[in-house]
């Protein structure tokens, strides 16, 4: 299971949220401990959306260690490249993801890498799984043919179906 101390880095993160920071932090917390499944946080710009995010995922790992899961998985939607690149090590609460680019992470080619980062072990030792989504990863159209990779995996599924 986990390799670091949950309660120093919530004790750590909580400390720097502002009193509404920490009330929605709480809202989340409170929302997947009576089985909701997903959270949107939504705010103005420069209001700590992702110091809000970062508390949700350390409270969400402490819910998520408590039911003795190995691994979960935290979908990060953010509006551009730039942006998801800066904000993904923010979000890596333990300092064990093994993030790489966010421009790999076309939204197709989800299930792939998920699987592909379920059997990999640093990952799991990081415990928390940050999945990068953006505009420009996730929707934008090429002319038409999509990605080398995306055509690979098409291949790779059509082949396994019988003629």
């Amino acid at each position: 299971m986990s390799q670091f101390n949950i309660d120093e880095i919530e004790k750590h993160t909580l400390s720097g949220l502002k009193d509404f920071q920490r009330a929605t932090v709480e809202r989340v917390d409170y929302l997947f401990r009576h089985n909701q499944n997903r959270v949107l946080v939504a705010d103005e710009v420069g209001m700590g959306k992702t110091l809000i995010a970062r508390g949700a995922i350390v409270k969400t790992a402490r819910l998520k260690i408590e039911e003795k899961d190995d691994l979960f998985k935290i979908i990060y939607i953010c509006s551009n490249q730039n942006i998801a690149n800066q904000n993904i090590r923010k979000l890596d609460v333990t300092g064990k993801n093994a993030i790489g680019s966010v421009s790999d992470t076309r939204l197709s080619m989800q299930h792939l890498k998920i699987t592909e980062q379920e059997n990999d072990p640093q990952i799991k030792e990081g415990y928390i799984q940050l999945i990068p989504l953006t505009p420009e990863t996730s929707f934008r159209m090429t002319s038409g043919g999509g990605s080398v990779q995306e055509r690979a995996l098409m291949y790779a599924i059509l082949r396994r179906m019988p003629v």
